[in-house]
């Protein structure tokens, strides 16, 4: 394979140039796979990195299996090793609210003021003996060992409580993939990498005539996935409290959960995007796991989507029988209760038994204030039951 054979999107991988546009499944898998089969093959020193290339070729083979037939995908790959100076750089500090700075600035502050009104209240004097020894010795003596003791009492005290932390941190963006299933699913998977570099200073006065300090740093990397899938209700038709039950719970990969859920049911889809962190110490970031990836989407996804219901997530709202407000409703679900079916089998047995258990225990709507309102709530469910 010669260079000049090679299309302007392959050159542009094997440059490591950024890479953004929208491709057929079929086009993008052949300019990687040439990529990566053209570095391989002729040994040139390139700047990608070939474990991401392997990545991205195995996620577009099996997007292309489930992609909407005739679209195409959206992408945009940084497929280069990470250079920090190629980033934007964000910089935290906390130096101007530590409790010591702030006593030491002031303090010297007002040394330095009094200083000055010594030095004008004796000017007059100057042929004095004693006022030129307390101008040119008193007062720098004082300036410096006022100082020292304001820093021995700030640092003593608050050094540790309060250190001064200077944190850097880059977000270097890799992999950014938007595409719409067979089903009409909107994918949506980003993967960046995260960089932060972590000064603490902690002081202490007493270790040396001056002040001393105990600085410890710390590296940390991460790679983030981040996978948005919004699911059409037409093909998946749920309200969002059935949604929200499906979703709700963390997802566990390899023994570790997903740090984040976020839900955002809809009026056409429903909605819901994991970030997934991987952090390692030190410079280099965690690779990107493709299994990982696969689960996330299967196990997080189209697993929960696609069991079947049990009946009480297809619930009813309750909180149309008057005395039912939102706090009794969520009682009742806890309960097992989300139907007017289920509400109207209801046995003051299973009032006690349910009811008390729960923990914490709903001490302002007990068993009690069942019994006295179940029946009533039964014949209002009976009666909505019958107009639908």
């Amino acid at each position: 394979m010669h260079k000049k054979d090679l299309s302007p999107l392959v050159l542009d991988l094997i440059n490591s140039k950024t890479v953004e546009g929208e491709f057929t499944p079929k086009a993008l898998l052949q300019a990687l796979t040439n990529a990566y089969t053209y570095v391989l093959e002729t040994r040139i020193k390139t700047h990608f990195q070939m474990y991401l290339m392997e990545f991205l070729i195995k996620l577009v083979v099996v997007l292309e299996e489930e992609i909407k037939p005739g679209s195409q995908l959206k992408v945009q790959l940084q497929v280069r090793e990470v250079k920090l100076r190629d980033f934007p750089k964000k910089i935290y500090k906390n130096y101007q609210r530590l409790t010591y700075r702030i006593i030491i600035r002031s303090g010297w502050l007002f040394n330095l003021v009094l200083a000055i009104f010594v030095i004008i209240s004796y000017s007059n004097a100057l042929g004095n003996p004693f006022v030129q020894f307390l101008l040119y010795i008193g007062v720098p003596f004082y300036l410096f060992f006022g100082h020292m003791i304001l820093m021995f009492v700030a640092e003593r005290y608050f050094g540790e409580v309060d250190p001064k932390i200077k944190i850097y941190s880059w977000q270097a963006p890799r992999v950014w993939i938007q595409a719409q299933l067979a089903d009409g699913t909107q994918f949506e998977l980003q993967i960046s990498h995260w960089f932060i570099h972590k000064k603490i200073i902690g002081y202490r006065f007493h270790k040396s005539p001056l002040h001393s300090t105990r600085t410890k740093r710390k590296r940390k990397a991460k790679t983030v996935t981040t996978l948005k899938l919004a699911f059409p209700k037409k093909v998946y038709p749920m309200s969002a409290e059935a949604f929200t039950q499906k979703f709700k719970h963390h997802v566990k990969l390899d023994s570790k959960k997903v740090n984040k859920i976020k839900l955002k049911p809809g009026e056409k889809r429903n909605t819901v995007i994991y970030r997934d962190v991987q952090s390692e110490g030190g410079k280099k970031a965690p690779k990107v796991d493709l299994d990982r990836v696969i689960q996330l989407i299967t196990m997080g996804g189209y697993k929960r989507l696609r069991q079947t219901l049990p009946e009480e997530y297809l619930w009813d709202e309750l909180t149309r029988i008057e005395a039912i407000n939102q706090e009794v409703a969520t009682i009742l679900n806890n309960i097992g209760v989300f139907t007017f079916e289920q509400l109207m089998g209801l046995t003051e047995k299973e009032v006690y038994n349910k009811v008390d258990a729960l923990r914490p225990r709903p001490y302002k709507y007990n068993h009690q204030y069942f019994y006295d309102n179940l029946e009533t709530w039964q014949a209002q469910a009976r009666a909505l039951m019958k107009k639908e």
